[in-house]
Parts: structure tokens; sequence; C-alpha cells
């Protein structure tokens, strides 16, 4: 929708009114009922983002390989390979890179050469900003803001080290050919990179590459390159496309399928096949080759099913006007947590297996609803809101991270009435289009706050007569929360699969107790951060590396002192990490998440001197009153918002 006002970068959205009715269009109807349908059925998706990727944390580690083996050593390249970029491919375009030599070097060398940490910290790359580079000369005694023949090493920095002991910088010497890198590779590293600090390469950055061979002692040309990374901890993952072509071949879009058919339900709503460009890449993708039964994509044509608008007459007197909602951002698809289905018997001991790497991805994604209402409502800002550096609440409702919609008075608002236009179903077309409107449907934008929960009360079927008339066939009615009974003959196309995926979805929509974003809370240097990004570093957390020959899989545990209070001696406290519980329809309030609020502090309440895990002595709710920052002075703002983004079309520009 078109906000109808914009005032200092907040969005305010009016409900849609024609006269002194409120109507929900047509679009927004077809979308839900086609989801809806799709779930019922467990049909192909519509639609796949062809360039994202299932990444979280970093599970790529590019070497070098340590002199002293380790248990996992022989997963590493014996040797890390850096490369320059001449010209940034993207995903549409392939781009050029200059190879040549690559070599680490030790923290307090490059302290040295740069005359001091603040130097050094200044020259760290930033999220958003423009990254100076120096180059060192081969005794590496000193440095120069330009390369010449004396200052031929271009320096790659990382980050701020969390433990400088042994933390080495990259060196480049570009003395090595050019080669043209394909698409795919720029294309696998904007996935892989939607979340991250740097999801823009420029011409002139210094990127990781790393090896398909393991053992490889150089780099000559761009078939030897399996990723490119931005640092030499990078990000592997799966490709989603990949993940639902390998594990889920039956959701794969039609698009992509080569047999020229489709689904029920896309025969149902339409379809619009992608263009032969894409087609082509298909094709080459999925290694097809074009034959009578196997002739490609199937060709476009129109719906048969066309809903209308949903119209609530009267509805503008039951308008609540500019209600602030909580704030809201895009999910990440990377969580293995909640969105990897654990192997068939090893639910138990899922946080231990969980990983972006071979598993099967848990299905379609549901809403839940509330019983909240008034002021507690989960959907309200003062309820789950952003969180100043203190940790509260921030009383200003008018940000650039949530927007103010008109809503509909559930107690007060009146009956909508939505007509479906309906040509040449088939009994079995029929019954699923009317399994659909025996269920509750989710409406709107707001589903993941609890908002857009109805449900059909009433229907009566009429076919078209060949005098225009309408003759009444048949008529449904719901007063329960059970679905609606489907009249025949319809009735008995509805088969044991599909009425079971009606009564789980029916069960998914009943109303929970409390339904709140996870959140937790931890006080740093600066600040007490709050929200649902310290409950996923903290509970749903990836392991960074694997063991023997596997990938990285399982979450971090949250270890506790036996000093702290409750622990019995002897015990080995800790807080296990939490995958998103399986849903079970015969329980529906069973899927809960603990921690909520759950507060400690990152330096005072850790115990030193510990080993690696430094396990917390104090972990209790999170009070504002009682635990306030330590500091007056907030760190510096690296979120993805607003002004980071025009940050970052500055600097391109410049």
């Amino acid at each position: 929708a078109t906000p109808a006002s914009e005032n200092g970068r907040h969005k305010t959205y009016e409900a849609l009114t024609i006269g002194t009715d409120v109507v929900l269009p047509a679009s927004g109807v077809r979308g839900t009922l086609r989801n809806l349908m799709s779930l019922l059925a467990g049909g192909t998706l519509g639609y796949v983002d062809e360039e994202a990727w299932l990444c979280q944390g970093r599970d790529a580690r590019l070497g070098p390989r340590p002199i002293k083996p380790t248990r996992d050593s022989h997963l590493l390249p014996e040797n890390c390979f850096l490369a320059e970029i001449v010209n940034p491919g993207g995903v549409n375009n392939s781009g050029t890179i200059r190879l040549g030599e690559t070599k680490l070097v030790d923290l307090k060398t490059v302290t040295h050469f740069l005359y001091g940490k603040e130097d050094l910290n200044r020259l760290r790359p930033k999220p958003g900003e423009n990254i100076r580079y120096i180059w060192v000369d081969d005794a590496m005694q000193t440095c120069a803001q330009s390369p010449s023949e004396q200052f031929s090493w271009k320096l790659k920095l990382s980050g701020r080290p969390i433990n400088p002991k042994g933390k080495r910088e990259g060196l480049f010497k570009g003395n090595g050919p050019v080669v043209e890198v394909p698409t795919h590779l720029w294309a696998a590293y904007c996935g892989r990179n939607r979340h991250g600090d740097f999801g823009e390469l420029k011409a002139g950055d210094l990127i990781w590459l790393e090896p398909k061979d393991l053992n490889a002692s150089e780099i000559k040309a761009a078939h030897e390159i399996k990723s490119i990374q931005w640092a030499r901890w990078g990000r592997e993952g799966e490709r989603l496309l990949d993940v639902i072509a390998e594990r889920h071949p039956n959701q794969i879009p039609d698009c992509f399928n080569p047999d020229g058919k489709v689904d029920e339900v896309t025969n149902l709503f339409g379809h619009i096949p992608a263009t032969p460009e894409k087609t082509r890449e298909i094709m080459q993708w999925r290694d097809w080759q074009p034959s009578d039964e196997f002739p490609g994509p199937a060709k476009a044509f129109a719906a048969r099913v066309r809903p209308g608008n949903l119209v609530f007459e009267g509805g503008i007197a039951a308008l609540q006007r500019q209600v602030p909602l909580a704030p809201l951002s895009a999910p990440h698809p990377g969580c293995a947590a909640f969105y990897r289905q654990p192997h068939e018997g090893l639910e138990h001991t899922f946080h231990e297996d969980v990983s972006n790497h071979f598993l099967k991805l848990r299905g379609f994604k549901v809403y839940r609803t509330t019983k909240e209402r008034g002021n507690e409502a989960p959907w309200r800002f003062q309820t789950q809101g952003v969180y100043d550096r203190e940790g509260r609440v921030n009383h200003n409702t008018h940000q650039s991270v949530n927007k103010s919609v008109d809503l509909l008075r559930d107690d007060q608002a009146p009956h909508g009435k939505l007509r479906l236009s309906l040509r040449a179903l088939s009994k079995r077309e029929m019954a699923l289009l009317l399994a659909a409107c025996a269920v509750d449907w989710r409406l709107g934008g707001g589903k993941p706050l609890g908002l857009g929960h109805c449900r059909m009360v009433s229907a009566s079927l009429f076919e078209l007569q060949d005098d225009g008339g309408l003759k009444p066939v048949g008529t449904m009615k719901r007063s329960a929360a059970a679905p609606a009974d489907i009249p025949q003959p319809y009735a008995s196309k509805v088969d044991e699969d599909l009425r079971a995926r009606m009564l789980e979805w029916q069960a998914t929509q009943e109303p929970v107790p409390r339904l709140r974003y996870p959140r937790a809370a931890v006080c740093n240097r600066n600040k007490v951060n709050r929200g649902g990004h310290v409950w996923f570093n903290r509970h749903a957390s990836p392991q960074k590396s694997g063991k023997n020959d596997e990938n990285p899989k399982g979450l971090e545990v949250l270890h506790v002192s036996k000093k702290a209070k409750g622990c019995l001696e002897g015990q080995e406290p800790h807080v296990l990490p939490q995958p998103l519980p399986l849903f079970d329809a015969e329980n529906p309030l069973a899927d809960k998440l603990y921690g909520y609020d759950m507060y400690y502090d990152d330096d005072l309440d850790r115990e030193k001197g510990s080993g690696t895990t430094t396990p917390v002595i104090r972990i209790e709710p999170f009070d504002p009153d009682k635990h306030p920052a330590r500091k007056t002075q907030a760190g510096e703002n690296v979120g993805q918002n607003r002004d980071r983004r025009q940050q970052t079309r500055q600097n391109r520009r410049s």
C-alpha cells in the first residue's frame, strides 16, 4: 500500500474506504487464498528468491591450515588467497579480479608500522563507509597511502578482533593476471551477505578466495575458485533453491519444472512462465535436455478463480485510527534453529544436530494469533517497541522502523462480504476451494503481530445459468472453531491428506494466551541491548566449527558457573539452546520459547579465567530500574536502517 503521509520518515497508512465502507482489495484476498490453498494441498511455491542463501553466522574457514594438526584442520585449505576486484560483478553480470601473492602478517607487526592501535582501529572497515587501504613495503616497516614500487603490498584489515592473541591480517601483491569471474560466484556472494555488513563490493576491494582444492598452493583461473568471501572466516550455508530442488522437489515453482505441467492450485490461479533467457538458465541449472517428455515449463494461461473486494459495509465507524504498530523486520531465512527440520527420530537432540547443511526445511510458514486485546495487545508499539540504551521502550512511536495504520475493532467490526467468481471447476477443484473457505484466514500485512484473523461464517453457492440467472446449488455455515462442513458432492472429494492438513492448519490458528517475539537483554560496555537479536544470539546461535569431516552443526550452549545461585555442587549447569519447537496439533499451545527478557551483564557476570567457555555467574529477569547501562555513551549504530542505506548510496556516488 502507498502511505497516506510520511512525517519524519514515519509512514502512516489509511484504510481503503469507499463511502462508509472499508475495503480490502481483491489482490490481497487473492494472495491469501492462493497461499492457503497451496498449504492445504501441499502444492508448489508460487515464487522463490533465486539468489537467497541460508546462512547464519560464519561457517566457512578459508585457512591457512595450522602447522600443528587439529581434529578438523584437514578440512581447511592449505593456503589462503586474496584477490583485488577490478570490475565488480553481480547477479546478472560477470566481473574481473586481479590475482597475485598473499601472505599473513601478525597483528603486532601491523600495529608497529601503523604507529599504534588508534590508527589501526581508524582504518578497520566499517559498514556503510568507504574502505581506506594502505600499502606496505617488503620489510614490513613502513606504510604509504598509495602504491609505488617500494610500497607494493596492499593491507586487508579485518574487523576489530575479540581476542588479539594470534590475530593476523592479510597482505596482497597484485602481480598476477586479471581473470573473469562468472556470474554465479558474484550472485552467491550477494546471497550469502544479504544480511551482512558488506553486501556490496566495489572496484579496488580486496576479497578472499575459497579454493576448490584444499591443497592448492596457488589459484590461476576462475574455475579453481569455490567462492568469494569478504572475511577469512566466511559464509557457506546452502542456496535456498538447491535445498528446495534436492529435498522438496514437489514444492519447487512450476516455472522450474521441465514437464510442461502445473499443480492443481496453479491451475486454478493462472500461470506466468519465466522469460526465455531465465528458462535457459533453469534448464542449464537442472541439466535438462528438451524432449517430448520434457518440453520445458508450462505456457501462460489465465486464472479460473477471481476474487472480488472484501467489503465491510459501514466499517468506517469501527476504525481505530493511526495505531502505532510494533516494528517488524524482514525474517532472517538463515536461522537454522527456526527454519530447518531435524532428522527423523532426533527431535530430542535437535539442538546438537541443527545446521544449514543437508537438512530439510520446516515447511510452510504459519503465523499464530493471540487472545490479548487492549493496551497489552502484541501489535501495539508500547508492548513490543524499540528500546533505548537503558532497555526501556522508547516512547517515540513515530519512528522510521514502524508504521501507523487504521485497524478495525474486532468487537465492533461488521461482517465483511466477498464474492468469488469461478469458471469451469471440477468437483475436486471445487472441494479444494471450499476446504480453504472452511478454515480460518489471515488477511493483511500484520500477520506476524497476530492481526488479520478472520473466518467465514456463511457462504452461498450459485451457478450461472444460460439465461443469465443464478441458481442456488448449496450453502456452508460455520458457528464453531472446527472447520465448516463441506456440502456434497464436493465433500466426497476431500481426501484424508487434505482433511488432515485442514485440521492441522486450524489448530495453528487457536489463539495463544501471550504472543511475543522472543527477546532477551544483555549489558555491554556501552548500553543495555534488549531485543530479538539478543535472544537469537544467546539461544539460537550456531556452532562455529565442525568435527571430523562434518560441517559445523549444533547450537551454542550458554554455560553457567557453579557459583551461580541455585547450582548444586558437582553439577555442570548450562542453559540449552532452543530450536523452534515442533508443532503438535494435539497440544497447539505447547510450542513455547523460553528466556524472554533473561538478563546478565556481559562483563560483570562472567566468570574470569575459566577457559574458553567463560560461564555466566548471574542470570535474572530484566528490570530497567535495576539494570541500567554502565556508561552514558552509546556505541556506533551498525543496524540495517535508513541512515545506513543512504550513507551507502552516498559512498557509492563518491
